[in-house]
């Protein structure tokens, strides 16, 4: 496992996404293992360490979460910014296809990212969390 990271810009500034990479790192097969909101990357080590013979498995800090860096203003954790943080790493990883395996909020992220045009996901992989998430339990 290599702790890695990448940078990432809003509207404030560039602030740094961290990661875990298992795997060759020249491996096409990925797996992005995100994980929940109160969570880190580290949950998946022990998925991570099971699929890194076949898989390149990135399992991402959140903002504000693990060793990614905290955001100056608490109202941009949210899914917009998160995008704008998964989108570099996306990029950075160089790939045209990923698997996505999100639990809660991660899962909620995977569902954002794989309903946008032109997306690279090509499995979606979800835990606790629904296909359907009203407004008001987002309002809360």
């Amino acid at each position: 496992m290599k702790k890695q990271s990448v940078k990432w810009l809003d509207s404030t500034g560039f602030h740094r996404l961290a990661y875990y990479e298992w795997g060759e790192s020249s491996n096409d097969n990925i797996v992005i293992c995100a994980h929940g909101l109160t969570r880190n990357g580290r949950d998946f080590d022990y998925l991570a360490s099971a699929l890194q013979k076949d898989y390149r498995v990135i399992c991402p800090d959140f903002p504000g979460r693990g060793q990614s860096d905290w955001l100056d203003d608490k109202n941009n954790y949210d899914y917009p910014y998160y995008l704008q943080a998964f989108t570099a790493l996306i990029a950075r990883l160089n790939c045209q296809e990923i698997n996505w395996v999100g639990t809660s909020m991660g899962g909620l992220t995977g569902m954002l990212i794989a309903s946008l045009p032109g997306n690279p996901v090509i499995k979606l992989v979800l835990n606790d969390i629904g296909p359907e998430v009203p407004a008001s339990a987002l309002a809360s």
